[in-house]
């Protein structure tokens, strides 16, 4: 009887262990695949889109202002410039540019949706906007 009784409680103690190890897993896999899914910083909420000719600002250190057609000139102004020896804009067609003044001019040549960021020298991300540019037309920087 005693030894029916120790085969009981072992088997128990190992549905118990498998069952904690099995917890575990599941909360390691868990928190591994929220890792590789994390929220775009660039969703904003429908309501918040881009018109072609409006003013928009995020977190008031990126503001574009001017028609938004392609071939034609946009002006940026960047805030918290004096914080930051520099900072690099992505204007979301491949092309990244060092900002060291605080308003300058970018054309965009083609009609697209772009995903603008703007980041301090390090690489961290301080600001972004979605732009609509419409219209046919190719790319330059102006200082």
């Amino acid at each position: 009887m005693k030894h029916t009784k120790k085969t009981t409680n072992k088997k128990s103690e190992n549905v118990l262990i498998l069952l904690v190890l099995l917890i575990g897993l599941t909360g390691m896999l868990m928190a591994f695949s929220n890792q590789h899914e994390p929220a775009s910083p660039f969703s904003r909420p429908a309501n918040q889109s881009l018109q072609p000719t409006e003013k928009q600002m995020t977190a008031e250190l990126l503001e574009i202002d001017g028609q938004r057609k392609a071939g034609m000139p946009l002006q940026f102004q960047v805030a918290a410039l004096d914080q930051h020896p520099y900072l690099v804009i992505d204007f979301g067609n491949g092309v990244e540019q060092r900002v060291r003044k605080d308003t300058f001019t970018f054309i965009y040549e083609q009609a697209n949706h772009y995903q603008i960021q703007l980041k301090d020298a390090s690489g961290q991300l301080l600001d972004y906007m979605q732009l609509e540019i419409s219209g046919e037309n190719s790319l330059a920087f102006v200082e």
